[in-house]
């Protein structure tokens, strides 16, 4: 009997101490709090010693360009909008303030983005699952996932921006906020396209499925997103770059990109499968609780609209239709990822649903069984203590560090003189670490970017390379041309040129010719 009256009082113990640190404080708190457990976890994924490269280290490059003075498209060509870009290059401009290196001054803002998505996710979820306890442990969802906090860690990731926005624009529609949900809708746009949907879901909600415009709100909601678009139109076109913005965000992606890399509708599900299979593992578990979770939302929307004598007013039925907006982000990503799906990174809008789902299932879970509370204190537990184990652990996959890039950046720069030019094809992070602009905008020529270049501007793709070659780079390096259609090409020219030297890490440097014997 002592033994269970024990047990009571320390369940009561808890219990009280649990309402006093969690329940009885606000959420602003609590927010911070979260900002601050996302913030220092992703320091055990070395953020400021991970490998530079892949798509980062274009964003990063990029970043740079802009504060060069260069215009993203016309001066550097990419394909996704220039926001996260932007965030970045006010990171670099911050960080120099203070002798930061451009690199870890990247990775600083990114860790914070990571910080403020974990907060943001923390909010919506206790917005719509007026539950704290399953809140806290959706903000914890994606920390668990090794492969999510790398991604994060290595430098611009776009698709971070993209869906941080995205999720603000979610908890201004708790909020009643329509300006500010279409301001911060399209701002998720401008970081990558897909970030539209987000719009398209806030003029659905404020306008109450496209059936109430009198009171203004979805209009709100439509200034609110003009207001950044506007801007960005506006600064490019005074730039004299609206047309290259243009051409290589809309017209490539939907004339040239996307028919290269469709894939059939079997195809793209086993595709997208595999890769889930691989980035997630036994976490997949947590998927389809999500998912459940889901189901569960759209079950209750079902039993509150056939009890119309309960709930009439237009908050119950706002509420509702929030319900159901929180639905629809991941449904049309799933469409588009179904048309256009890459590789695991574009899994990271997913993420904070998965979250706030998951988070939906333990509230329904602790509802339904006797002393549910605990089982949701329990999952919040395990998961925290899961992702600190996985950051405890970590290994970088590969790769040497970014101080090692660093130093090796260093023997090549020993081979410029100043006024020597270096063109680099895929290999983005070497201009980012020496801090030097590309000889040519043309970073990349694969998935049919050299044939559309080429055709735009009524040249053959040799006269392209005669125009690189007639800037006479002192330095190429040529990687990542897997996907280049006139690879013989590039080849070919490098070959005739240039002579190979050896730069640690790349196999496809060279040295001009006419330089080499002043080596």
């Amino acid at each position: 009997m002592s033994d269970e009256s024990s047990v009571a009082r320390a369940g009561r113990w808890i219990d009280r101490n649990w309402r006093e640190m969690i329940q009885a404080k606000r959420s602003r708190l609590i927010a911070l709090a979260v900002f601050s457990f996302a913030v220092l976890l992703m320091q055990a994924y070395r953020p400021f010693t991970q490998s530079e490269g892949g798509d980062e280290a274009i964003w990063d490059y990029i970043a740079q360009c802009i504060l060069r003075g260069q215009l993203p498209y016309r001066d550097v060509v990419e394909i996704k909008g220039p926001g996260g870009a932007y965030i970045s290059a006010a990171g670099i401009a911050i960080g120099r303030l203070f002798g930061v290196k451009d690199v870890l001054a990247i990775r600083g803002v990114e860790v914070l983005l990571v910080g403020l998505l974990s907060a943001v996710i923390f909010l919506i979820a206790e917005a719509f699952l007026r539950n704290r306890t399953a809140a806290l442990l959706a903000s914890a969802i994606p920390l668990m996932s090794d492969h999510f906090c790398e991604w994060m860690a290595g430098g611009t990731q776009s698709k971070l921006s993209m869906i941080l926005f995205g999720m603000l624009s979610l908890l201004l529609i708790a909020k009643n906020r329509p300006f500010w949900a279409g301001f911060c809708s399209m701002l998720s746009c401008t970081c990558w396209q897909p970030g539209l949907l987000f719009t398209g879901v806030c003029v659905l909600f404020f306008s109450r499925c496209l059936t109430r415009w009198n009171d203004w709100k979805a209009a709100k909601v439509l200034l609110g997103a003009a207001v950044p678009l506007g801007l960005l139109a506006i600064y490019f076109y005074a730039r004299g770059g609206f047309g290259d913005l243009w051409r290589w965000t809309i017209v490539f992606n939907y004339s040239v990109y996307a028919p290269r890399t469709s894939r059939s509708l079997i195809e793209a599900i086993d595709h997208l499968w595999k890769v889930m299979l691989r980035i997630f593992g036994w976490d997949l578990i947590i998927v389809f609780a999500s998912i459940a979770g889901a189901m569960v939302f759209v079950l209750r929307q079902k039993r509150s609209r056939s009890d119309q004598t309960r709930a009439r007013s237009d908050d119950e039925r706002a509420q509702r239709l929030a319900v159901i907006t929180l639905l629809l982000p991941p449904i049309i990503y799933l469409i588009f990822c179904l048309v256009n799906f890459q590789a695991g990174p574009d899994l990271i809008p997913f993420f904070p649903f998965i979250a706030i789902f998951f988070g939906a299932f333990v509230a329904v879970l602790s509802e339904r069984l006797k002393g549910g509370e605990w089982l949701a204190r329990a999952a919040l537990v395990a998961v925290a203590c899961t992702a600190l184990g996985r950051g405890a652990l970590y290994r970088p996959y590969s790769g040497p560090s970014v101080q090692t890039q660093m130093a090796n950046a260093g023997e090549m720069a020993r081979l410029l003189k100043p006024g020597d030019r270096i063109y680099v094809h895929g290999a983005a992070e070497i201009l980012v670490l020496l801090d030097v602009p590309n000889a040519s905008p043309y970073l990349f020529f694969d998935w049919g970017k050299d044939e559309f270049i080429a055709a735009s501007r009524g040249l053959s793709f040799d006269s392209v390379i005669r125009e690189i070659d007639g800037l006479k780079p002192k330095i190429v390096v040529l990687t990542r041309l897997q996907k280049v259609q006139h690879r013989a090409e590039l080849e070919g020219w490098a070959g005739e040129n240039y002579e190979t030297i050896d730069l640690p890490g790349y196999k496809g440097a060279f040295l001009r010719k006419d330089h080499s014997s002043g080596r």
